[in-house]
């Protein structure tokens, strides 16, 4: 089962072109607008809006009540699976995209993690060709595979959800799968709705500290540029051994 949570956006979703059988959630009060677009559609409650960690709980919740064993979660800006092959990038058709996913669920099982992923960054630079794999790396939700049942997110976080998802599962399973010869290109700057609606820095800071607070500043660091810029993604170091 592949789901993306989408708010605001019927008329700019793109990840069906990208990876093929994606249902969008979406809200019940604009559920209609997503049909009209020609999108697939499950409405998610109202009463569950205002919360991206209480919406992938529901499509958690919703996938193990349909018996599915498996499910992807997509964000719904996506517009390129790119596959690094040497210094060359190699664009996923959906057919590929399709039986990437497949084989990524097969590994992850193979590997007993709960939790698999793709790398996060486009820069080639960052790509380390010697660990075409990683097994504590942080999972974006962009693009995160789970293996069914699992835990659940912890709903005080409507922005980092993902980043405390990622130290839940490995404190839990000691594991993860993430392929670092692929990565994503989404289209999350400047697009209207979303998480976008309430992603503000001061927000973003309040965040963080939480994260740190649940944590411990030994896995979760602030990432504060020699400039005296901040960064409002985490660095995380589990203390667990291995990639």
């Amino acid at each position: 089962m592949i789901l993306s949570p989408s708010y605001k956006r019927a008329g700019i979703c793109s990840t069906h072109k990208i990876i093929p059988g994606v249902t969008y959630c979406v809200h019940a009060f604009e559920a209609n607008e997503y049909r009209n677009a020609g999108l697939e559609v499950e409405e998610i409650p109202d009463k569950v809006r205002g919360n991206i960690a209480r919406v992938r709980n529901w499509m958690l919740e919703y996938s193990e009540k349909k018996k599915e064993k498996r499910v992807l979660m997509v964000d719904d800006d996506l517009v390129g699976l790119i596959w690094w092959e040497k210094n060359d990038r190699k664009d996923m058709d959906p057919e590929w995209a399709e039986e990437f996913i497949e084989n990524g669920f097969n590994m992850a099982e193979g590997f007993g993690a709960k939790l698999w992923g793709m790398n996060v960054t486009t820069d080639k630079g960052s790509y380390r060709e010697y660990t075409p794999f990683s097994m504590k790396s942080y999972i974006s939700a962009s693009f995160s595979g789970h293996l069914l049942p699992t835990i659940r997110y912890d709903e005080r976080f409507s922005l980092k959800e993902d980043y405390d998802f990622t130290i839940q599962i490995l404190q839990e399973r000691r594991r993860i799968l993430r392929f670092n010869m692929v990565y994503y290109n989404a289209r999350h700057i400047n697009t209207q709705g979303g998480c976008a609606d309430y992603r503000l820095q001061d927000r973003e800071k309040d965040q963080l500290k939480l994260l740190q607070e649940k944590w411990g500043s030994k896995i979760v660091k602030f990432d504060t540029k020699s400039d005296g810029t901040f960064d409002t993604n985490p660095i995380i170091k589990v203390p667990i051994n291995g990639v």
